[in-house]
């Protein structure tokens, strides 16, 4: 009397409400459809449903209810068949944005070759790895040019890093991975602490020769110059009896004639001038390489810290070279210093002599 079931579709009604259940039963479909697929089942129920319509009639086929109803549903139908239509697309255009093993530039690589890709990138043995770089050592302009490549290196990243090198003097050397950072950086860190080892090998001899000065040159310094005035007056009375001797018409002999010339020769050397200022000059020459001593102890004290939170950085090169001509100038000074001293000493060794005779 009321038609079929709610989930069929009968070409004609034949009840007598047929209109408005076979409004009803055209309407269930549509709500069904909620997957990918739904718009594709609404589709194809929409359009048996819009031929089926003029077809059904009923009492009250004609009446107003019956066609209100009939238009009410023909507009749902509508407004849901392009929303649907538009999720199927949605969800078409999601599914091809991105699918397993396919990288952004569309090159489709499988989930081994990625891991195969990454494994070779984090072995530092390999070319193509990123933990590769070249660092610079200092051979000299004359060694340099006989260095060339090894196996081991890639010649285009060789001839590379040699065309950007600082100097000269410098040869690309290849450091693969952390590890080999790290060896290197401990060398220059072990490098650093022999030069800070010398450093204090040199302002201990500074110190030790102040020491001797001090308690050992000083002091024979004041002996030489208590002997130096004894000797003078000596001499001067020796020469007022020589005096003396010539105004009553005595003749010197040949002896005396010496003696006199090594008197003379022997003041002259003592009352020079120039001894006393090489003395000074020595003196102040010992107190400036004192005082460069300390004030380096000083810097590397300060710098000391930072070179050891700095342990993975390279080296400056500057710094090496800064600390190089330091090391060389106190050499050069203290070989002087030694020449003074051995020139000081047999001047003093040659007075004594003169004086013993």
């Amino acid at each position: 009397m009321f038609g079929g079931a709610l989930g069929q579709q009968k070409p004609q009604g034949t009840g007598m409400f047929g209109g408005t259940l076979g409004g009803q039963q055209q309407q269930q479909p549509p709500q069904q459809g909620g997957g990918m697929f739904g718009g594709l089942g609404q589709t194809q129920q929409q359009q048996p449903q819009q031929q089926q319509q003029p077809q059904q009639q009923s009492l009250f086929g004609g009446s107003l209810l019956g066609g209100q109803q009939q238009q009410q549903q023909q507009q749902q139908q509508q407004q849901q068949q392009p929303q649907l239509g538009q999720t199927m697309a949605s969800q078409q255009q999601g599914s091809s944005l991105w699918s397993p093993g396919r990288a952004v530039t569309g090159v489709h690589r499988t989930v081994p070759m990625q891991i195969q890709i990454v494994k070779d990138k984090w072995e530092a043995v390999n070319h193509t790895s990123p933990f590769r770089t070249y660092l610079y050592n200092n051979v000299g302009e004359e060694a340099a040019p006989f260095y060339q490549p090894s196996a081991e290196d890639d010649e285009t990243k060789w001839e590379d890093a040699l065309r950007k090198r600082p100097a000269p003097g410098y040869v690309p050397v290849l450091v693969r991975g952390f590890f080999e950072l790290g060896k290197r950086a401990q060398r220059q860190k072990d490098f650093l602490s022999m030069m800070q080892t010398r450093l204090h090998e040199i302002n201990n001899c500074l110190s030790d020769l102040l020491s001797r000065h001090d308690l050992k040159i000083s002091v024979k310094i004041a002996d030489c110059r208590r002997k130096h005035l004894v000797l003078s007056k000596r001499c001067l009375s020796l020469a007022a009896k020589t005096q003396v001797l010539r105004n009553r018409g005595y003749a010197m002999d040949d002896a005396e004639e010496e003696l006199k010339k090594k008197l003379t020769q022997l003041e002259r050397s003592v009352f020079d001038p120039s001894l006393g200022g090489r003395a000074e000059e020595i003196w102040a020459r010992m107190l400036a390489i004192r005082e460069q001593s300390k004030r380096l102890q000083m810097e590397m004290e300060r710098a000391g810290p930072r070179a050891a939170a700095q342990a993975d950085d390279q080296l400056d090169e500057n710094t090496m070279k800064t600390a190089k001509k330091i090391l060389d100038d106190y050499h050069a000074q203290i070989q002087h210093l030694q020449k003074e001293l051995v020139s000081v000493k047999k001047e003093f060794e040659e007075a004594e002599k003169l004086t013993g005779a």
